[in-house]
């Protein structure tokens, strides 16, 4: 096996905001690693450094491919689960999935076997749960690798745990991920379990970065911790668009209220809003701001109308959708958001 060099070499990391550099290997960052004081809450920290969406992208004509990574948390309070996992998918096709017993700061390899012969795209999906420093990648001593010049849209995604994935059956089964594998996109997912919050530094990130389309999915993490009331919210809705609209004054810019939870829907939280009173809100705050700025690539969806209550069957929880139930969101997104925000962008650009 030939070792791959992990920076000005073939193999680029993609779905990230930041990386990690250090002798031991590269730990990639879904927010900016040099300003980690600067977002404050360890919640929001410990989840961006979970890679949900990160992966390794190579162009290689090898059979046999292996990443040697660790299970690297930013505190030592994180939560794991029992598997540490990789997805390789080949051509945006899944390929094969390697699960190893988590245990925390043990080296571990995930070997991929029987790639197709010949050329081909190869992306390695990192653990969408546990922060991961990859150490080493490599590939048959008789195999050619070159970077993959992906020229696909740009699609930067916002949300919460619901987006986050822990539920999903593996890396590349997070539902930006299967929209992203339906619709041939470029994905960065910004979903942090329990951590949705409008955080300031966030929406600096998302407009810092590049994306030819953004969809933000905001509400349920908001309602589950009081964090706006009835005087707060709809501001800070506001202020998240015109935020994001300071570096993407006119991209396709979806705001999608949240998914079904049938104990919240009409029962008040701390601050006296049930999740129905923070979905209106949502839709208002959009309204408010289309009027105003009579900005036409601003557009709402009803989360309702892509997991509904008729779903709830793979709510197990009654808050995040199951495995399955991740398959059926990220049909539902593919279907009725991605018409939207691309047949925006196509008519915007022609």
């Amino acid at each position: 096996m030939q070792n791959l060099p992990l920076q000005n070499g073939p193999i680029q990391f993609a779905g990230h905001i930041s990386l990690e550099r250090s002798d031991d290997g590269i730990r990639p960052w879904r927010l900016r690693f040099d300003d980690l004081p600067l977002y404050h809450h360890e919640g929001l920290i410990g989840r961006a450094s979970s890679p949900s969406g990160v992966r390794m992208n190579l162009i290689s004509d090898t059979s046999t491919l292996t990443v040697t990574a660790t299970h690297k948390p930013y505190t030592d309070e994180q939560n794991m689960d029992a598997w540490f996992r990789m997805d390789l998918t080949v051509d945006g096709k899944f390929h094969q999935r390697v699960k190893l017993p988590n245990e925390i700061g043990k080296v571990g390899e995930f070997k991929f076997i029987d790639i197709p012969e010949g050329e081909h795209r190869l992306e390695i999906w990192l653990d969408q749960f546990h922060p991961t420093l990859v150490q080493n990648v490599a590939i048959d001593d008789n195999a050619a690798a070159k970077p993959f010049n992906d020229t696909r849209t740009k699609w930067l995604t916002y949300g919460s745990s619901i987006t986050h994935g822990r539920q999903a059956h593996g890396p590349s089964e997070v539902w930006p991920a299967l929209v992203a594998a339906q619709c041939d996109l470029n994905v960065t997912s910004l979903g942090f379990g329990g951590q949705c919050h409008l955080d300031p530094m966030v929406l600096n990130d998302i407009r810092g970065s590049s994306a030819d389309i953004i969809s933000c999915c905001v509400g349920i993490n908001i309602q589950g911790s009081c964090s706006y009331n009835e005087r707060s919210f709809i501001p800070n809705v506001i202020g998240m668009i015109k935020t994001i609209r300071e570096g993407h004054p006119v991209t396709p810019l979806m705001i999608i209220s949240p998914i079904s939870s049938p104990p919240r829907e009409d029962i008040p939280n701390g601050v006296g809003m049930s999740l129905s009173d923070y979905r209106n809100q949502v839709k208002l705050a959009v309204q408010t701001v289309q009027k105003h700025d009579n900005d036409q690539h601003l557009f709402y969806f009803d989360g309702l109308e892509l997991f509904g209550p008729d779903m709830v069957d793979h709510m197990p929880d009654q808050l995040h959708p199951d495995g399955d139930g991740i398959h059926l969101l990220g049909n539902s997104v593919a279907e009725k958001i991605m018409p939207v925000l691309l047949g925006d962008l196509k008519n915007r650009d022609q």
